[in-house]
């Protein structure tokens, strides 16, 4: 019974050629805008992450601490929920780190260091949001030791947002790039079933059950999404190859290892359904 359902479904590329080529084409492009789309949503996640793992506060010290006073405040801001790690820079360190980011020696005009010391705060990244940032922020400005507090929320703020954004696009396409897809592989099943239900009411006068009229159909559909498959990994492999030779440091191949399963999930999942939907009307009623 397995070989008749899978001789069935060879049997519907040779009737309807240019439609299964056509359906093969397209699902590998969504296949591959698909994924795509998964690649830059893992990408714009990633860089999310960055952005929130690098998000610092500036705290300036009031001048004339003692070490021990200084001691007690790294320890107080330690203590706070969101801080991930704080570092102290006296005011040397901060001067040899003005002069190497700008190239302006400012003691060759001032005596005296005019630089204060001070503390970087690396913030946790699993803050949320500015309203948690303002209370920590708010928090270490009331402390005694402290002068200033500076954080520059706007840019990492439109950063964060931007890239939000453009993840909701990203969503959008990937759903109209899977409807399309599905659809494809409906409409190619739908067009098999027509052109052949003289053959299907014979079937069902002879006794045949409805696993034989509709598997054939949802095998073909999933053929073909394997096929669609193996053509977008055969493509990727191939310009990874050639990448790879033309730039030696390009290196994809962590990726391609998540990337292929992938693809040949969705292309047997797209089939998969288009081909169900399609085969849920078939009954064992005959049609003329």
């Amino acid at each position: 019974m397995i070989l008749f359902y899978f001789a069935e479904a060879f049997r519907l590329f040779k009737r309807t050629p240019l439609g299964s080529i056509v359906t093969i084409i397209t699902v590998a492009a969504a296949i591959s805008l698909t994924s795509i789309s998964a690649l830059m949503i893992y990408f714009s996640n990633s860089l999310q992450q960055s952005v929130k793992n690098q998000v610092e506060l500036s705290i300036f010290l009031k001048p004339g601490l003692t070490k021990s006073d200084i001691d007690s405040a790294h320890d107080e801001i330690t203590e706070f929920k969101l801080v991930k790690k704080v570092t102290f820079i006296d005011s040397e360190a901060a001067k040899k780190i003005f002069i190497k980011e700008t190239g302006e020696d400012f003691t060759s005009v001032l005596e005296s260091n005019p630089l204060p010391n001070s503390f970087k705060v690396l913030v946790k990244p699993e803050f949320g949001g500015k309203p948690d940032l303002d209370k920590l922020t708010a928090a270490i400005k009331s402390m005694k030791e402290v002068d200033e507090v500076i954080f520059d929320y706007d840019t990492v703020s439109k950063i964060l947002s931007v890239l939000g954004s453009a993840q909701n696009i990203i969503y959008i396409i990937s759903f109209i790039f899977v409807i399309l897809s599905v659809y494809l592989v409906y409409s190619n099943c739908l067009l098999h079933i027509n052109s052949r239900n003289q053959i299907y009411d014979i079937m069902k006068l002879i006794g045949s059950k409805l696993i034989s009229i509709k598997m054939p159909i949802i095998i073909n559909a999933i053929v073909i999404g394997v096929i669609s498959a193996l053509v977008v990994i055969t493509t990727i492999f191939i310009l990874n190859l050639l990448l790879t030779n033309f730039y030696t440091s390009f290196k994809f191949d962590k990726i391609l290892y998540f990337l292929y399963p992938l693809i040949l999930f969705l292309g047997i999942l797209y089939s998969l359904i288009g081909s169900i939907l399609s085969t849920k009307n078939i009954s064992l009623k005959l049609n003329n």
